[in-house]
């Protein structure tokens, strides 16, 4: 009898799944996928470090503001195309954010013409289409919404990088931070 029981007791929580309704979705999965993105991309990367070459040249109450509108944005885009808000077929956003990181690009590189706040802005503009592409690859198995927090905090934690790398290497070079 004891051997019976145990066994029930063993196999109830397979009873359990025997009915559907409790695929994996998993915030955990979510948020890791989400966070390891940005890393793993050079459009990030290169994105990131665009911004935070014009972050640099900013004080650090407007380089806040612009991050975070920064980040505002791609929760803007990431949210419009899980809702389907905002949409465009898949090659244009891709097409649009190759052609984002090449306008940031020459935008740093006009910084000193058009001025570095708006360059910021400029730059800051393009995250919603970031934002729209990311919102339709969550992985089949992880949250939306756990995609969404880990995407955006390692994002902000990139943009934090790259401004503070660059103010290192400013110090270094020059002797004297903002002065690049």
């Amino acid at each position: 009898m004891k051997k019976i029981i145990a066994g029930a007791l063993l196999s109830s929580p397979m009873l359990a799944m025997a009915h559907p309704g409790h695929e994996s979705i998993s915030v955990t999965q979510g948020v890791l996928a989400g966070a390891l993105h940005p890393l793993m991309g050079l459009d990030h990367l290169l994105a990131f470090a665009a911004l935070g070459v014009l972050l640099f040249r900013l004080t650090s109450k407007q380089a806040g503001l612009i991050g975070g509108g920064f980040i505002a944005l791609l929760a803007l885009g990431f949210y419009g195309a899980q809702s389907g808000v905002l949409s465009f077929a898949s090659n244009t956003v891709e097409s649009l954010i190759m052609l984002s990181v090449v306008l940031s690009l020459g935008v740093v590189m006009a910084s000193r013409f058009i001025g570095h706040h708006k360059s910021a802005l400029l730059l800051t503009a393009f995250a919603v289409f970031h934002g729209m592409a990311h919102g339709v690859e969550v992985p089949a198995t992880a949250s939306a919404h756990g995609f969404a927090a880990g995407f955006l905090v390692s994002s902000a934690m990139l943009m934090l990088v790259a401004r503070t790398l660059t103010l290192g290497i400013a110090a270094k070079v020059v002797n004297k931070p903002h002065a690049l």
